[in-house]
């Protein structure tokens, strides 16, 4: 593969004889953050009514549900109504109160999307002395199918929690369980929503971000990348093995995968630029 010709043009113009090395990529952390206090906002809002339409409910249900018999079909039958009930009003609040998911994803969409051009200017500039402007075709799709994705993720997060909570209040409160017990176990399944949604914003802004860098180096013509770890002592054993790397920005490492890949990665490219991409 050879530089961009627009890339090559600029750079012959500048007078320049070699080329400078690189300054180093960076992970988007600001924007990940941002992006896990909007998830974090959101599962807030989401166990603020589940204490005041489902919890403040559980006193009463408790001792609705202690009142039926097996042979009154018709009290249990209330019971379950009930349950219902309060799910349906659960899921009906929360849809009409909540910002439209889409845009959350949108808005990190655009923030990974600058600053990872931001990082790519600044690798030519600094290496190369210039700054193109490269029509990128792929960029589009790239932010439909992140927008597509994460709307899913982040919908099932409480579709699920919904679903687990129904399924505990039908079960504990059959078995006769208490409403202390109950109460505690449904703010479990709050914990879980936070957790995920912390995950996914780290998943999702790697993944995404990884994703634009390799376009973005193929675009410009740069064959290979550097494999450059956070630096921590979270970087897996198997990434840390592979800082200071070189690999092919069109063939992922059969073993890792590229950088941002994995699960909670947090590693970089850094474009390979050299006067061999001149030749």
């Amino acid at each position: 593969m050879t530089i961009n010709p627009i890339i090559k043009a600029q750079f012959l113009a500048t007078g320049n004889k070699k080329v400078k090395k690189p300054a180093i990529w960076l992970y988007p952390w600001s924007a990940e953050r941002e992006y896990s206090r909007d998830l974090i906002s959101r599962q807030n809002f989401y166990d603020d009514l589940v204490e005041r339409l489902v919890i403040s409910q559980v006193d009463s249900l408790v001792a609705e549900s202690r009142q039926f018999r097996p042979d009154s079909a018709d009290i249990r039958l209330d019971f379950v109504d009930r349950v219902d009930a309060i799910i349906g009003s659960l899921v009906f609040t929360f849809r009409n109160n909540i910002s439209n998911i889409a845009r959350l994803a949108i808005n990190q969409s655009q923030r990974i999307s600058s600053f990872n051009n931001q990082q790519f200017t600044k690798t030519l500039q600094s290496s190369l002395g210039v700054n193109p402007f490269l029509s990128e075709p792929y960029l589009l799709d790239q932010i439909r199918s992140f927008v597509d994705q994460n709307t899913s993720l982040i919908t099932n997060i409480t579709d699920t929690q919904t679903r687990q909570i129904k399924e505990l209040l039908l079960r504990d409160l059959s078995a006769g369980l208490g409403s202390a017990e109950i109460k505690a176990e449904i703010r479990k399944i709050g914990k879980f929503g936070k957790n995920r949604a912390r995950l996914i914003a780290r998943d999702q802004s790697s993944k995404f971000d990884d994703n634009l860098s390799e376009l973005r180096m193929l675009n410009a013509g740069i064959t290979y990348y550097t494999w450059l770890t956070a630096g921590d002592e979270r970087v897996r054993p198997a990434h840390k093995a592979q800082n200071g790397k070189e690999f092919r920005n069109d063939t992922p490492p059969a073993s890792t995968g590229h950088p941002g890949h994995q699960v909670n990665c947090r590693c970089t490219r850094q474009p390979v630029i050299t006067d061999s991409l001149f030749n």
